[in-house]
């Protein structure tokens, strides 16, 4: 037996029912009269939170184009009955930090790269799987949020890599923190072809990052690039080396 917990944000906030229209305007709620009813709402927000904190929630409904809860599309502020996208990205923890229950209803496998991954300058590492020359289902994936950059650059081994365990030994191991290395030690290796060689006495990190892409190599599943789950393809040094 299920039982629901009716929530009427008017009501709470005592904007009145019904209440004036209200948009997000400069990114703050605005009732039609231009009265900003930001703080009352956001006040309502917290003491909702309170109120089901507690509680196990199995779902969730909510009202399509509302300010306050709204999903799928919003009015676009301008008090012109006018709709826009209103999607916006959460995330959840990875790893065993959640419960098994704890899941999104349907979610998205694309944008789920995070800080610092999404950060422009810094080189972002998905993982493949050597063996069948495949994307890993488990990386991350881009572009980013706002900007539509292109992330991840470029993706490396992480599946079943061999690597020293904790106690002694080796072990097979498989997640993008097993890539990555991959990337940073060839970004080494490169810097010594270029500085300590001399045959790139000024290479720094941005001409770094270009040569690593420029190298990149088509694997077997995909067929376009760049694309949201490999970037521009896999590690290649020997590529990445001018000639």
């Amino acid at each position: 037996e299920l039982n629901h917990v009716p929530i009427l944000p008017e009501h709470i906030n005592c904007l009145g029912c019904p209440r004036n229209p209200i948009e997000i305007v400069d990114g703050v709620q605005t009732d039609c009269d231009g009265k900003n009813v930001d703080a009352p709402i956001r006040e309502t927000v917290a003491q909702i939170m309170e109120q089901i904190r507690h509680e196990v929630i199995e779902c969730a409904i909510l009202q399509s184009r509302s300010p306050t809860c709204g999903v799928n599309q919003i009015y676009d502020g301008s008090f012109t009955g006018k709709l826009i996208s209103g999607s916006f990205d959460l995330w959840l923890p990875g790893g065993n930090a959640l419960g098994t229950q704890t899941r999104f209803f349907s979610p998205s496998t694309d944008t789920t790269l995070t800080i610092p991954a999404t950060a422009r300058s810094c080189i972002t590492v998905g993982a493949y799987d050597p063996r069948l020359s495949s994307y890993a289902s488990f990386s991350g994936r881009g572009y980013t949020r706002i900007l539509r950059e292109i992330k991840p650059d470029l993706c490396a081994p992480g599946v079943k890599i061999t690597a020293p365990r904790s106690g002694g030994g080796y072990a097979a191991f498989t997640g993008t923190s097993f890539a990555a290395p991959f990337v940073s030690g060839s970004a080494a290796l490169l810097m010594e072809w270029g500085i300590l060689r001399g045959n790139d006495p000024f290479l720094y990190g941005e001409k770094l990052k270009a040569y690593l892409i420029a190298g990149a190599k088509p694997i077997a599943s995909e067929t376009e690039y760049p694309n949201p789950r490999v970037g521009w393809g896999a590690l290649c040094v020997n590529s990445s080396l001018p000639r």
